[in-house]
């Protein structure tokens, strides 16, 4: 591979706190030389440290497929304060006399907050309130609007409980804020409560373990960790179709659906060659392309020697 030639695939970085996720991914790009764009799948706050899922190339367009799998956080929560970013950038001011909850209602209490529940994102945060971030409206001295949101989350473990502090491990979907989650337990306890650690420890498939960490963002070491973009799709229902057939979906041409394709599903879509070629959904009996790729340039199929 030479300097300034497109990348494309997946990248998994374990991402140090101290520095935003636009910040890892503008070091990776520097580090790459490539022409590639460079997009990731997922922020997470400066201070919080983790699984940030890069992708590279068009397979930028598969973002919003690793952004809808479920995420796991390990995160600790102090009480008995609250913090103006419900984190500990924040400034911290101490809550009124309150009662420690034993463990064993705060184990009751955080099975409150599973499930769908509707969750008001932080003021410091990046949702977009009447066009304009929240965070720069509330770093302007306003209060941005924020109206709850239904958010899901699947599971809340206790790992540790020793007041002030707790940890817990969150398996949750889209849109969570681990922050708003920790702010709203300390309100329903009474206490305040804020974030002091948060590492994501996987989005879907892509983990810790074969997250690259900041110590070998280098140029080889990152290239050679890129993967081909068929990861993007693997909770996607996979389908598989001749190469003929595959090529007229992916100009434009929808293509009679089989019986068992489920309905308005998102499916991706392979060819006879193992190429992962469109993201695709049946609609009036007929297979309709959502996002197509015609070239084999993920970095799974060079390296298979694909044309």
């Amino acid at each position: 591979m030479s300097p300034g030639e497109s990348l494309d695939g997946v990248l998994v970085l374990d991402k140090p706190g101290g520095m935003t996720s636009r910040l890892a991914l503008n070091i990776v790009f520097a580090r790459l030389k490539s022409r590639s764009p460079l997009g990731h799948a997922g922020t997470l706050d400066p201070m919080a440290t983790g699984v940030l899922v890069a992708c590279l190339g068009r397979t930028t367009r598969l973002v919003e497929c690793i952004q809808e799998l479920p995420k796991t956080y390990a995160a600790e929560i102090r009480f008995g304060f609250t913090s103006t970013t419900d984190d500990a950038d924040g400034e911290v001011s101490p809550a009124a006399e309150i009662t420690p909850p034993e463990e064993s209602g705060f184990v009751g209490m955080i099975g409150r907050f599973t499930g769908v529940i509707a969750q008001r994102p932080p003021r410091y945060s990046a949702v977009r309130v009447a066009g304009r971030r929240a965070h720069k409206i509330a770093r302007a001295g306003a209060e941005p609007d924020l109206s709850p949101r239904q958010v899901k989350v699947e599971s809340i473990t206790l790992l540790e409980y020793q007041w002030p502090i707790a940890r817990i491990r969150v398996v949750c979907g889209k849109g969570t804020y681990i922050r708003s989650l920790a702010r709203d337990i300390g309100e329903a306890l009474g206490t305040g409560g804020y974030i002091t650690a948060l590492r994501r420890e996987s989005i879907g498939p892509f983990n810790l373990e074969t997250a690259l960490p900041r110590d070998e963002w280098e140029r080889e070491k990152l290239r050679a960790a890129i993967r081909g973009r068929e990861v993007a799709v693997a909770a996607l229902p996979r389908i598989e179709l001749p190469l003929s057939v595959a090529d007229s979906l992916c100009h434009g041409r929808p293509q009679e659906a089989r019986p068992e394709w489920p309905m308005r599903v998102d499916m991706a879509v392979f060819d006879s060659t193992g190429r992962m070629r469109a993201v695709a959904n049946v609609s009036e009996g007929m297979l309709r392309p959502q996002k197509v790729f015609h070239s084999a340039d993920s970095a799974s199929q060079r390296r298979a020697g694909a044309e």
